[in-house]
């Protein structure tokens, strides 16, 4: 490629205009028209660009493979474009020669002359009167201060050039702390070459046409003031200027004026020196100065401290101020007495032991030591009532109890050590009749009775604490007695057993015998001796079954065949008998949520009473102060053998029966509230679970929060419990809890 860019310039050095009737010799180019030729000796010929082949004509040239050749006579040889080394050997060599360009004629190189060149200046070469052609002319053009300057005269008739001309050298010269950075008063502002700092912008002035460059250049960067209070008129930026803001009483003050464009600080201050006063009116206040209260160790009577001069001024001596005395007070069971200061040693209060200490700082107590606490107390019964104590704590569920005697135990308090088995005898049972059964009095447990004249059957009881309860009965009218004599009236018919032709207590009527009175009452029918067929037909009552009662009995007639199951949720069943007639009765045993003997029920005179003494009639306590009569007394058989308490307290309850709390009314096991009082959900709906956390409402509007829900599952499954069927509103407080009757 050099070399191809080297022909092309000879073809710009060759391509000088000629006229044709230029002297021509052997090997001379022109430009004829814009087209390369060569003179041969006889005619100017244009050069053969084509394929290469054999030359016959000397001069002769072409342009193949990148290399222009010429034509020797006989062999194509390249143009030697070499300097002028000697003479010429080959007839159209053409060379360079400094400037001119020649050919050789076969012996000797002639310059091919052509007809003029124009000057044309070199600007910015490698020294100043340089030119690219022409000849140089120094005296042409006067020089400046800032550059050299010549003219290229042209040549054979050429024109000349214009001012020509090469730059003087420039030094770097810097221009410091002017209206911006990155000035220069000589050469051109370099940024990058050398690094800012945080107080500084810098940069570097680089010289031009080879002159040198300049050391740092800078620029401050604006600082604004900024106060230093520490020190009295110091900055810790800018210039301080104290004349700026006027001193005060308590300050001196001055401004810290911004450098190098930046803005001035507001009012710089320090304060002046305050010396420490005492204020002693007040503990550990000053007049003046600061109070360090632990400069100065108080003493039993006084407070002391100092008041600390500020900003260098000078401390008080000693502040001080009289402390309030304590007066006789007892502090966790130490009883103290009145004391200006200091320690006192008190005494332990009555049921504690011990020892303790106190020490009166201005009127408040406070402890040195105090070991008093409670004297142990031993677990003593009172067998007088039912789960009392003399001294500790009552615990129902400790000890079962037995057939004839309710038991429990004293637990002791503080350390002290629990009693041994406590008992109370249950009260014993009367003789009486039930059902037709007959039964002699006992003091408690079962007692197999005999059935009542005119009865046939066997029956069994038990008593329990005053309270009768079947076991068995299967007592049934099978006739016998004797008839204590007419009353009047006439006799029903004329077939009765021992009974014909009597008008008695004892009436035969279609061959049966019925209980009535044909005295002046005439309890049935007014008439005694009336034929059968006016006589009211039998009928059973409707009252609940109660578990461990018998039955609930006839409205007109007689009863036999009676079953009590004494099982909740199962049924009671007899006969009612009259006048010939019978029929079949059956009662339900209601099921219901039941307390345990010795919960106290509240009464509406405000007296308590054990749940299993109430007696019907009699007025309780119920919700939103409402007086309700109990109507029935519920005594049912334990039969989940599991009885519940709330907080540590007694065991009392099971676990179906509804208690009020903040969120209405809720059971310990509700599925089981559902199985057993369809009633009760039908119009409150389904009660919640009862949980820790839940709020029970006790008597008097006090509420309680459940923390703990315990359970003991050590009964006896024939120990009864208790719940009552109230009117009203069907509520009552049972040990202080809202309970509804259900």
């Amino acid at each position: 490629m050099l070399l191809r860019a080297f022909l092309l310039s000879l073809f710009v050095l060759l391509f000088v205009s000629y006229g044709v009737s230029d002297a021509q010799t052997t090997g001379q180019t022109r430009n004829n028209s814009n087209t390369f030729q060569v003179f041969d000796g006889t005619v100017f010929d244009t050069p053969d660009y084509g394929s290469l082949g054999g030359c016959s004509v000397s001069g002769q040239m072409q342009y193949s493979g990148g290399t222009m050749r010429f034509c020797n006579g006989s062999t194509w040889r390249n143009l030697d474009s070499g300097v002028n080394n000697g003479g010429c050997s080959t007839a159209g060599q053409i060379r360079r020669n400094t400037t001119w360009l020649e050919f050789c004629n076969g012996t000797n190189w002639r310059k091919i002359n052509p007809t003029h060149i124009d000057g044309a200046c070199l600007n910015e070469g490698a020294s100043n009167n340089l030119c690219n052609d022409g000849t140089a002319n120094d005296a042409a053009i006067a020089d400046t201060s800032a550059q050299w300057r010549w003219r290229c005269d042209g040549l054979y008739g050429g024109s000349n050039s214009g001012t020509c001309y090469k730059n003087k050298p420039i030094n770097g010269v810097c221009t410091n702390e002017g209206a911006s950075n990155n000035l220069c008063s000589a050469g051109i502002a370099n940024d990058g070459a050398i690094s800012d700092t945080s107080a500084q912008w810098r940069w570097r002035c680089d010289g031009q046409y080879g002159g040198s460059n300049s050391g740092t250049c800078y620029k401050n960067k604006p600082v604004n003031g900024v106060c230093n209070n520490a020190t009295r008129n110091a900055c810790s930026a800018g210039t301080s200027n104290d004349g700026a803001i006027a001193d005060t009483s308590v300050y001196w003050r001055w401004r810290c004026d911004g450098q190098y464009g930046g803005s001035n600080s507001g009012t710089c201050q320090k304060n002046k020196p305050v010396n420490g006063v005492c204020n002693n009116a007040t503990r550990n206040a000053c007049s003046a100065g600061t109070s360090n209260d632990g400069a100065i160790a108080d003493t039993t009577a006084q407070w002391r401290w100092r008041c600390d001069g500020q900003y260098g001024g000078s401390n008080s001596g000693t502040c001080a101020k009289n402390k309030a005395s304590c007066s006789a007070t007892t502090i966790s069971n130490c009883s103290l007495g009145a004391i200006a200061s200091g320690s006192s040693t008190g005494s332990c209060a009555g049921g504690y032991s011990g020892s303790c200490s106190y020490l009166c700082n201005n009127g408040a107590w406070s402890a040195n030591s105090n070991s008093c606490a409670l004297t142990p107390v031993n677990g003593v019964c009172n067998n007088a009532t039912r789960n009392a104590c003399s001294a500790g704590t009552p615990n129902d569920g400790a000890i079962a109890d037995t057939t004839a005697q309710w038991r429990w135990r004293c637990d002791g308090q503080n350390g002290g050590s629990n009693s041994g088995t406590c008992a109370k005898n249950k009260a014993s049972c009367s003789a009486t009749t039930i059902s037709n059964c007959s039964l002699g009095a006992t003091a408690s447990g079962g007692s197999t009775g005999s059935c009542a004249s005119g009865y046939t059957g066997s029956c069994n009881y038990t008593c329990n604490n005053g309270t009768w309860s079947s076991n068995s009965n299967s007592c049934a009218f099978g006739g016998g007695g004797t008839c204590t004599g007419p009353t009047g009236g006439t006799m029903f018919n004329n077939s009765c057993g021992n009974y014909s032709g009597y008008a008695c207590d004892h009436i035969c009527c279609g061959g049966t015998v019925y209980t009535m009175n044909c005295g002046a009452a005439h309890t049935f029918d007014g008439i005694c001796g009336n034929d059968c067929s006016s006589l009211p037909p039998p009928s059973c009552k409707t009252t609940d079954c109660v578990a461990g009662a018998g039955v609930p009995g006839c409205n007109v007639g007689t009863v036999s065949n009676a079953y009590n199951p004494n099982t909740e949720g199962m049924n009671c069943t007899w006969k009612c008998n009259y006048a010939g007639s019978s029929v079949s009765c059956s009662s339900t045993i209601p099921a219901g949520g039941c307390f345990a003997a010795g919960t106290y029920v509240s009464m509406s005179d405000g007296s308590f009473k054990a749940i299993e003494e109430i007696n019907i009639g009699e007025s309780v306590k119920g919700m939103d102060g409402a007086h309700n009569v109990v109507e029935e007394v519920l005594i049912h058989n334990f039969e989940e053998n599991t009885l519940y308490a709330f907080n540590g307290g007694a065991f009392f309850v099971t676990a179906e029966h509804p208690f009020m709390t903040e969120e209405g009314w809720k059971a310990i096991d509700p599925e089981l509230t559902i199985n057993r009082n369809a009633d009760f959900v039908e119009q409150y709906g389904k009660p919640n679970v009862l949980k820790v956390g839940d709020v029970l409402i006790k008597e008097n509007g006090k509420k309680m929060l459940i923390e703990t829900i315990e359970s003991r599952d050590r009964y006896p499954t024939k120990m009864p419990v208790y719940n009552l069927r109230v009117n009203g509103n069907s509520t009552y407080y049972a040990d202080g809890y809202l309970v509804h009757n259900k």
